[in-house]
């Protein structure tokens, strides 16, 4: 898999836009598990703590949290490329919140706020990488089934709480490069796709084509 590298940022101390890697980013969180029935969280980027809608359901008696591998395949005859900045550039989005404000996938460089010792957290250079997704050779992006929110903690640095996604319904929507150029150019298309959780064997497959 062909990856090219370009230096895209560095920064010194933990900021609210590198915290996500892309991700929505919502300081105002609170513990608790987030994402389901069973939610208690105080305040969650996700909107989908405190209950699901029926059509949002999923019924399963697999245990959190639900492990996904997203598979980006191109199901075209062109050449066609991801970003990746820290993470994969895609996004996850909640039935439960009409597939609304995306969930924030990634802690980031924020520290976790439960930790007592809490303290702030220092980031490194972060690269944009253009992935190429070849026909025939899939690009595979696990997601371990979990989404942040954020608060401030005692330091007045930004700090996080892990919750696991909820047996649900979501979308994945990603956006897809016709040349590596990924850092300047607009993506050729976005792709989207629906997909429940836990997913069959783990696998979201999703086919890049306009």
């Amino acid at each position: 898999m062909l990856v090219l590298r370009r230096l895209a940022w560095a920064s010194g101390l933990l900021s609210a836009v590198a915290i996500g890697c892309g991700s929505n980013v919502e300081v105002g969180g609170g513990g608790g598990q987030a994402g389901g029935p069973t939610g208690s969280s105080s305040s969650s980027s996700s909107g989908t703590a405190g209950g699901l809608p029926d059509e949002c359901q999923v019924d399963t008696s697999q245990p959190t949290p639900h492990e996904v591998v997203f598979r980006f395949e191109n199901a075209t005859d062109q050449p066609l490329f991801l970003r990746r900045i820290c993470t994969l550039d895609l996004a996850v989005s909640a039935c439960a919140d009409d597939y609304g404000e995306p969930l924030a996938l990634w802690p980031g460089l924020s520290a976790d706020c439960n930790d007592p010792s809490g303290g702030c957290v220092q980031s490194e250079a972060c690269l944009t990488e253009a992935v190429a997704a070849e026909a025939g050779v899939p690009v595979n992006e696990p997601w371990p089934g979990k989404v942040y929110t954020f608060d401030i903690n005692a330091e007045g640095c930004v700090c996080h709480y892990e919750h696991h996604t909820a047996a649900a319904k979501y979308r994945v929507t990603v956006p897809v490069f016709g040349s590596v150029d990924v850092e300047d150019e607009e993506p050729a298309f976005e792709v989207e796709v629906n997909f429940e959780v836990p997913a069959p064997a783990g696998i979201v497959a999703v086919p890049l084509s306009p």
